[in-house]
């Protein structure tokens, strides 16, 4: 009998009938009940099954009541205890014993599978489910026979489990109800979203620096010093080229070179990421553009970790102020 005939016939049944449900015991009636239905038409048998449904939908109630305050609706397991009702009706054979002993299993069984199967926000493996529920019995038992709280190897020596096993088991706890963020924290009004911590802003630039670093100390003190002066300092080039005692095309020159030799370092000491185009940064690049000039310094930034340089020097070496 599917769950849609069984409600289209319980209005039949209380219509028909209510005050014959209280005539003789319930285990009879039942019994009585479904042995009719087997021999009747489909019709008849659907009107009796569902009176053996209505019968015991205490039952169920009394079964879905056992896992209350469980972190799922309690109408929603007064629902699937009802499918298995109706499941345990289908599959009842009258000949076999009383109606309840088979009932009961049934209506538990189909409530314990709705727990597993929707009932964790986070689901571990099946295995170890059935193992944290074997484990919350066992610390219920043992409670009452040490008359204290069973410790891990208590419950381990008792199940026959290790006390990894027990541990690991009662890890997925707060599977099935996780702590809030946004609940206040025992002794203080801060929640957990207060100490959570926050990204670390240099986080992005290790891998650059760590790259950058080796192919800098190649480059002579003259060269590292430009750098830091143009991409640290954020001088104008007007303002290196009175620091070296050069002209500003010579700096833009020597700037220009010194760039394409980082390039080539990076190269050679193998970088743990792909290195950015460092000549798309070049002060006389075509590339580049007032509007862009920040970012690009930037990243170069990024790219020449460095040990400050040694004090300014005087002037450029002639070869590369040429």
């Amino acid at each position: 009998m599917s769950l849609q005939g069984a409600r289209g016939s319980i209005g039949s049944v209380f219509s028909s009938s209510p005050d014959k449900l209280d005539q003789r015991s319930r285990s009879e009636l039942t019994t009585d009940l479904l042995t009719q239905a087997r021999s009747a038409a489909v019709d008849e048998a659907r009107t009796l099954t569902a009176r053996v449904v209505v019968l015991h939908l205490d039952v169920a109630e009394s079964v879905a009541w056992r896992y209350r305050g469980r972190g799922q609706d309690h109408q929603d397991l007064v629902q699937v205890a009802r499918l298995g009702l109706i499941e345990a009706v289908d599959r009842f054979d009258p000949d076999r014993g009383p109606f309840l002993a088979y009932a009961v299993p049934t209506m538990v069984g189909h409530v314990k599978r709705h727990f597993r199967d929707h009932g964790w926000v986070v689901r571990p493996p099946r295995q170890i489910q059935e193992k944290q529920s074997a484990i919350a019995r066992a610390k219920d038992e043992l409670t009452h026979v040490l008359r204290r709280r069973p410790t891990a190897n208590d419950v381990a020596s008792y199940l026959g489990y290790t006390e990894a096993e027990v541990q690991e088991a009662q890890d997925i706890e707060g599977c099935f109800h996780p702590a809030s963020l946004d609940a206040a924290l025992a002794g203080g009004t801060n929640d957990l979203n207060s100490v959570l911590g926050e990204k670390e802003p240099q986080l992005d630039s290790i891998e650059a620096l760590a790259t950058v670093s080796p192919a800098c100390r190649r480059l002579g003190e003259a060269e590292r010093r430009l750098l830091y002066l143009r991409f640290f300092k954020m001088c104008s080039q007007e303002e290196i080229a009175a620091e070296f005692g050069i002209s500003q095309m010579q700096v833009s020159r020597w700037l220009r070179r010194t760039l394409a030799q980082l390039k080539e370092a990076i190269g050679d000491v193998e970088p743990l990421s792909a290195p950015v185009d460092l000549t798309a940064a070049r002060p006389g690049s075509e590339a580049s553009s007032t509007a862009s000039a920040p970012r690009r310094r930037r990243v170069i930034a990024q790219r020449t970790d460095a040990v400050r340089p040694p004090g300014a020097v005087s002037r450029a070496p002639t070869s590369q102020a040429s």
